[in-house]
């Protein structure tokens, strides 16, 4: 399932194999999507802008940690 939330698209995938357990279950938070565009962008910066650069994207850390 994918659904739009404040900061992105968010992926939920659940594959289940006919019992209560299931076979695999994976969260893609818009963090996470964004953290490689976020490294691009901070190559070549000046120290100063490093933390404004990481704000454009809005990050939630203990969403990325899932």
């Amino acid at each position: 399932m994918r659904v739009e939330q404040p900061r992105g698209e968010a992926i939920y995938y659940v594959k289940a194999n006919g019992t209560k357990f299931l076979d695999r279950m994976r969260v893609r938070t818009p963090t996470f999507a964004n953290l490689p565009g976020m490294i691009e962008t901070l190559k070549g910066c000046q120290l100063a802008d490093v933390p404004i650069l990481i704000l454009t994207i809005d990050p939630c850390i203990s969403c990325t940690e899932r």
